[in-house]
């Protein structure tokens, strides 16, 4: 956060979800730019420029798919279950061992793009396919 504010010192962080509390040390040495908003069930997509999420540990990162559904691109750590949806349109798919330059090279290279994020679509029918493959998998499993 603080090399992308370095180059960009009007870019405001939104933390969004987490305990306020719990963050606040990563703004320490902050005095504007940024606000901790707790969870409130709603995430305010078209205030956003970009999603970061280098979750440690995350099955699916619902919040992912969200962002990408409302056009936002993201930038994502490759342990999140949603990871393996975002396109290189879409945005980034990091390893957590990259470094915190890459993470905020990445980022900025999202916030330079002019073109906007593609939509994102995963319907019913997909979904209903997809389970009908599970299905019929673990039926012949059984059989």
């Amino acid at each position: 956060m603080a090399l992308l504010r370095h180059k960009r010192p009007f870019l405001e962080f939104r933390v969004i979800g987490a305990d306020p509390a719990a963050v606040q040390h990563l703004f320490a040495d902050w005095t504007t730019g940024y606000s901790l908003t707790p969870w409130s069930g709603e995430v305010p997509y078209p205030e956003l420029d970009i999603l970061l999420h280098p979750a440690r540990a995350e099955p699916l990162g619902m919040v992912i798919t969200e962002a990408m559904s409302a056009r936002l691109p993201v930038v994502v750590s490759d342990v999140c279950g949603a990871a393996e949806e975002v396109s290189t349109e879409a945005g980034s798919v990091l390893s957590l061992d990259k470094s915190v330059q890459d993470w905020a090279d990445a980022v900025d290279r999202l916030l330079e793009r002019r073109t906007p994020a593609p939509s994102y679509v995963r319907g019913w029918e997909q979904v209903a396919g997809e389970y009908e493959d599970i299905y019929a998998d673990l039926q012949g499993e059984r059989s």
